[in-house]
């Protein structure tokens, strides 16, 4: 039996890390129907679950500690990648779960996609606001609803922050993986927006900015920046191998 298991968030445009670590579950239920109906002796063998269906409650299906690790990202960076990735997968004919066609099929400019689609404002806390508690925010996102996801984060084992595409391949390179993994994260520069005053859309990224000053005042080891999230990939690669030999996620 591992003396722990590690539950490793990912929303979009976070750190650059997407691609098939064992079986695909992409949801709450998903994981809750696999948790459930997994043999004891390989629940308790269980070291990690990864991926965009991760939520906080997975330690209440073991009898061990559950180390739980997010990365976030400045808000408004990401919401330019988020944008920039929907217009990659519109152009590339695939599924694009925020809209950047307006009625006539002309693409919306970045600054008016925010303005226009609500689920963009603020979508960090939302994210993790859904992978925290059973429901989600509906409308706009509030102090409390903050209050509530921050509760949450400080009982983290790891709260990282990923800046630029040289620490997205950093994480790669430790999980021994592709820098990319095809067509996910490779944001086609011809779709990536004009730049934006960060001032033009920060209204509708107040409770993200308030969220992200607060991981970067969390209080940290002695260890530098690279060097903490250096030991924890090495982990990650070492004792949790993303494959689905021996069920393992």
């Amino acid at each position: 039996m591992s003396s722990h298991m590690l539950t490793f968030f990912h929303a979009d445009k976070y750190c650059g890390l997407y691609t098939s670590m064992g079986p695909l579950l992409e949801n709450r239920s998903m994981i809750e129907a696999y948790l459930t109906h997994l043999p004891g002796k390989k629940l308790n063998s269980l070291r990690v679950i990864a991926g965009h269906g991760a939520y906080y409650g997975i330690h209440t299906y073991l009898q061990r500690p559950v180390r739980y690790v997010v990365f976030l990202r400045h808000p408004f960076h990401r919401s330019r990648s988020h944008y920039a990735h929907m217009a990659q997968n519109t152009h590339a004919g695939l599924p694009a779960d925020i809209p950047v066609l307006d009625k006539g099929g002309v693409q919306i400019p970045f600054a008016e996609w925010m303005r226009l689609r609500s689920i963009t404002h603020d979508f960090m806390t939302r994210f993790l606001y859904e992978k925290f508690f059973p429901s989600a925010i509906r409308g706009e996102v509030t102090d409390q609803h903050l209050t509530n996801v921050l509760g949450v984060l400080n009982t983290f084992y790891f709260v990282g922050l990923t800046e630029h595409q040289t620490h997205h391949r950093f994480l790669y390179d430790c999980l021994g993986l592709p820098v990319y993994a095809p067509r996910e994260n490779v944001t086609d520069t011809r779709f990536v927006p004009p730049a934006v005053p960060d001032s033009s859309i920060s209204r509708y990224l107040l409770q993200d900015s308030r969220l992200y000053n607060y991981a970067r005042a969390m209080p940290r080891p002695a260890l530098s920046r690279v060097k903490r999230a250096d030991l924890l990939m090495k982990y990650i690669r070492d004792r949790a191998r993303f494959s689905i030999r021996g069920n393992r996620i």
